[in-house]
């Protein structure tokens, strides 16, 4: 599921080329709205979240738009998940482009799962509530997983 959080650019063209061409894409779109350190985007998970049955899912993965994920990313988060029973909460580390060179974003622990590339054990999401609409919210998923 695609969120469209009322975007500007031509987001919407972008994700209709595989919503038209792939059936396992779908989109919604929202209208802009205020933008609220923390509750923005979990907002827009939410509403794509809600769009789904996850009863058929084991994963559940919250993506930002702006990331560009290696090849194989998800089939290594699914055997991470396989590998570690007691994981639930994977992620993976965040470079920039500077300079053309891709350098570590280190603003956080290496062992923090950042917002923008996050992926919970579906049993795990259900028992922490899922992610609340706070700023803060990705530092409180991983302390609720941790108890």
């Amino acid at each position: 599921m695609i969120v469209n959080d009322g975007s500007t650019d031509s987001t919407s063209e972008v994700i209709r080329k595989y919503t038209d061409t792939d059936s396992r894409f779908e989109m919604v779109a929202l209208q802009k709205s205020v933008h609220q350190p923390g509750s923005k985007v979990v907002n827009a998970f939410k509403k794509g979240l809600n769009t789904q049955t996850i009863d058929g899912f084991e994963i559940i993965c919250k993506f930002d738009a702006d990331i560009i994920l290696p090849e194989n990313y998800l089939e290594t988060v699914e055997d991470s998940f396989k590998n570690n029973p007691k994981y639930g909460l994977v992620g993976g580390l965040l470079y920039v482009e500077k300079d053309g060179d891709w350098v570590y974003e280190g603003n956080s622990n290496k062992h923090h799962v950042r917002g923008p590339m996050k992926a919970y054990r579906k049993e795990s999401f259900i028992q922490m509530g899922g992610i609340r609409e706070t700023l803060g919210w990705d530092n409180i998923d991983s302390i609720l997983l941790e108890s």
